[in-house]
């Protein structure tokens, strides 16, 4: 009898280290991918960047009220889109869409934006965490509206 509760003893201290060890892989895995993402809106921002120096597009943006870019979404006339991407001032803007679109977000992620204080786009890409952003373990994308250039943050204390 005793053999069999030191055997359940230990067969439970066995389950409840590797689960550990296995919620440390998830931690480790999402805290990869958003270093990836970030990664890869970094160099997706330059690409877009150098396409628009080289089509004179620097100093296009899409415009402020939600009635313009609409019109202009409906109609792709504008010159602010490159590609099928949204820009301004040369790099991809902050919209949900667009950041979806230009960096090549899975669906499974979360990404939400607000306004930020120079009148562009701040985007935050997240796994979801009850159901919304988790703001604990995100990449933030500022797009370059009211400056020269894009901002990326890596924000991962507790993924």
């Amino acid at each position: 009898m005793i053999r069999l509760v030191t055997v359940i003893v230990l067969v439970g201290l066995l389950a409840l280290t590797a689960a550990l060890k296995m919620l440390n892989i998830q931690q480790d895995s999402r805290r990869a991918t958003l270093q990836s993402i970030a990664a890869n809106i970094h160099t997706m921002s330059e690409l877009v960047h150098t396409k628009a120096e080289i089509g004179g597009a620097l100093s296009k943006c899409y415009p402020d009220s939600s009635e313009e870019l609409s019109n202009a979404l409906e109609n792709k006339k504008d010159s602010f889109f490159l590609e099928d991407i949204y820009i301004c001032n040369g790099y991809p803007s902050g919209h949900i869409d667009n950041v979806r679109r230009a960096f090549d977000i899975d669906a499974k992620l979360y990404v939400t934006n607000k306004s930020n204080d120079n009148g562009g786009l701040t985007a935050h890409i997240s796994f979801p965490k009850n159901g919304a952003l988790n703001y604990q373990c995100r990449v933030i994308y500022t797009d370059a509206k009211g400056t020269d250039s894009y901002q990326v943050e890596f924000i991962d204390s507790d993924c």
